[in-house]
């Protein structure tokens, strides 16, 4: 959370995620998941303490030996200790995955909103609304039945009806990622 140096403006945030997953014959993954989340604002902005859920669902098919495509959709109301900072989120993404002889890359775009419903005239958060979009690139190579070296590059720029949340923020991630062993 941006904040200057002397207002602070530091969270907590908890977030549990409960999931279920199902095969549809050998090319066709579901998944359903409930996410309930916690943040927790230090003074003093503990008035944007929040908690809530969010919805959401993923379908992955297999196009083809190599190649996987994945929606996702999700959807969630936060509250908030105040009723100007409750808000409610709504996102969709597509992605294609490439898999060949211990290699995976994967292309993500997604899309969402946020909106302040309960905000009233008068409130910083009246009739706000944030857009944004996700795109998301990453590689992994294998270095055995459990473990890969993942290098992954993200974007994400956020437009808002409130000039000071407009913004673009640029990650670059590089690990190692356990993979359960295939039977």
């Amino acid at each position: 959370f941006p904040g200057t140096a002397d207002e602070g403006g530091r969270f907590a945030r908890t977030e549990i995620r409960y999931s279920v997953r199902q095969a549809i014959g050998a090319t066709t993954r579901l998944k359903a998941e409930l996410r309930q989340r916690q943040d927790d604002y230090r003074s003093p902005y503990d008035v944007r303490d929040t908690d809530g859920l969010e919805y959401a669902a993923q379908a992955a098919f297999k196009a083809g030996e190599q190649i996987t495509l994945r929606a996702d959709a999700s959807s969630g109301t936060f509250r908030a200790t105040s009723r100007k900072y409750t808000q409610s989120e709504h996102e969709v993404a597509g992605a294609i995955g490439w898999s060949n002889a211990g290699w995976r890359a994967d292309l993500s775009v997604g899309s969402g909103v946020a909106r302040y419903p309960d905000a009233v005239s008068g409130d910083s958060n009246f009739r706000r609304r944030d857009q944004w979009i996700r795109t998301r690139l990453g590689m992994a190579r294998s270095l055995g039945e459990s473990m890969s070296l993942l290098a992954a590059a993200e974007m994400y720029d956020q437009t808002s009806t409130r000039p000071d949340r407009t913004y673009t923020t640029n990650g670059f991630r590089l690990g190692l990622e356990w993979n359960r062993p295939r039977k």
